[in-house]
């Protein structure tokens, strides 16, 4: 068979097959399935949802609630620093609960170590911590600083937490018989990021604090402000300097605790002054006495020889008056003056020596 006949048929084929076979399908007789089979059957997936949907949607209720509820306890929100001594600050959660208490410094964690403060109030551990100053002996005077210190990413909130503190501040120390000086400021990010000066182990809020000041007077060292207490550091800058960089009610009473101050230690200088010379008068005093005593013993000394001096003269010149009138007497007759006259003689010499010893 040659090619030719091959596609001859192919094509007779083709042109006697019938090409209406759709039109077949749609007249021919059509008869309903009673059940779906494996193919058909759809139902499955959707009846597993619908019967999957409410411990779905519970699950869902438990997740947005626990998010929900760790966005609010968990997560930080303000952190808030005491700097008195002892450096402490505690860590709050929206609610204003405390979620962490850490301590800068070896007096900081004597302060904070029995303290109780998960869920407890930023206000309730904020007293207890006041209060384990006041018995440590760390707040015990008027006038005593306190830095305060607030940071939260919402400046308002964070402004109306420091306003709040301090006055809970002085409240609860006044109660207390003390009248603190509270000096408030703001941190930002840069502030806390810096963590803590490990080499002069100051806070993060003290920190701060020194470069606010350095920028009122850039001639200062940082490195030496460093090591100054929190009260010689106020003493360097005047009242007007220390307003532009902190917030606080007690601006007069800081001038007034410097004029304090200054006349304290200039009693204290003088004081110590006169203990000086009181010392070196004492010394002096102790010095003549001994003198004295010392003079006392040498003149003792002194009339005693020079008593024993004139003892052997006196009994020298009483010898010497006896052999005076003796030879006289004795170059005389004896006979023609009498034994009564010598006699007499002798009585003269015994009142002689009473003469002398007058």
């Amino acid at each position: 068979m040659t090619e030719k006949n091959i596609l001859d048929k192919i094509k007779k084929s083709i042109d006697s097959r019938d090409t209406d076979i759709l039109d077949n399908i749609k007249v021919a007789p059509r008869t309903k399935m009673i059940k779906h089979d494996d193919i058909t059957r759809q139902s499955g997936l959707i009846d597993s949802f619908k019967k999957a949907l409410p411990y779905a949607s519970v699950a869902v209720i438990f997740l947005v609630a626990f998010l929900g509820w760790q966005f609010q306890t968990i997560t930080p929100d303000s952190q808030v620093y005491l700097d008195v001594n002892p450096s402490v600050n505690f860590i709050t959660n929206r609610q204003d609960k405390i979620i962490e208490l850490h301590a800068d410094n070896l007096d900081g964690q004597n302060v904070i170590a029995e303290i109780a403060y998960k869920g407890k109030s930023i206000e309730e551990v904020t007293k207890e911590i006041l209060d384990k100053m006041i018995q440590r002996n760390h707040l015990e005077e008027d006038d005593d600083l306190v830095l305060l210190s607030v940071y939260n990413k919402n400046l308002e909130k964070g402004e109306s937490q420091r306003a709040s503190l301090d006055s809970l501040i002085h409240k609860h120390l006044n109660e207390n018989n003390i009248r603190p000086i509270v000096l408030g400021q703001e941190l930002n990010k840069e502030d806390i990021k810096n963590g803590i000066d490990t080499d002069y182990k100051i806070s993060k809020s003290k920190s701060s604090f020194i470069k606010k000041l350095l920028k009122l007077n850039p001639d200062l060292k940082e490195e030496e402000l460093k090591k100054l207490s929190l009260e010689e550091l106020v003493k360097l800058f005047n009242r007007i300097d220390l307003d532009s960089v902190i917030k606080t009610n007690d601006i007069e009473r800081i001038k007034d605790k410097k004029d304090k101050d200054k006349y304290k230690d200039k009693y204290e200088d003088e004081k110590d002054d006169k203990k000086d010379d009181d010392d070196d008068d004492d010394e002096d005093y102790e010095k003549e006495d001994n003198d004295m005593d010392d003079d006392e013993e040498d003149d003792d000394g002194e009339e005693e020889d020079d008593e024993d001096d004139d003892d052997k003269i006196k009994d020298k010149k009483k010898n010497n008056k006896k052999d005076k009138y003796k030879d006289k007497y004795d170059k005389d007759d004896k006979e023609s003056f009498g034994k009564d006259k010598y006699e007499k003689d002798d009585d003269y010499d015994e009142d002689a020596e009473d003469d002398d010893d007058d």
